[in-house]
């Protein structure tokens, strides 16, 4: 019995989309988790993330080193121990794939608060009240 051509590629398609459904997933994290970013210090520094279910994730900053494992939804969060201003750092974190960001920075709050877009919008506003 042949095959046809249409019903070949179909299969071929099939088996691609079942082997890259297998491929390991990266670590992510939410959108202002990344490089430069800017943490409170003298707190507990919460970091939190999507892995494959199951996934142990190793996370190095400064002199920490913790792991944790992704819950079934994949989600995962961590508290690492306070720190004293300082940096620029490195933060690693790795799973069945890895991640390093760069210049993170542990600071004190103030105002503007850390972490949050000041742009130059409410800069201009400000003044107009002042």
């Amino acid at each position: 019995m042949a095959i046809n051509r249409t019903t070949a590629i179909a299969l071929l398609a099939l088996s691609l989309s079942m082997l890259a459904s297998r491929a390991p997933a990266d670590i992510r994290l939410p959108r202002l988790v990344g490089d430069g970013m800017v943490l409170q210090r003298d707190a507990p520094l919460m970091l939190w993330g999507w892995a494959d279910p199951g996934e142990r994730i190793a996370i190095r900053f400064v002199d920490q080193k913790r792991q944790v494992t992704a819950h079934a939804d994949g989600s995962w969060s961590i508290a690492l121990a306070p720190l004293p201003a300082g940096g620029p750092y490195t933060m690693q974190l790795r799973g069945e794939r890895s991640i390093t960001l760069t210049n993170v920075l542990i600071a004190m709050s103030g105002w503007p608060p850390v972490n949050r877009t000041w742009s130059f919008r409410c800069s201009r506003r400000m003044a107009l009240v002042v």
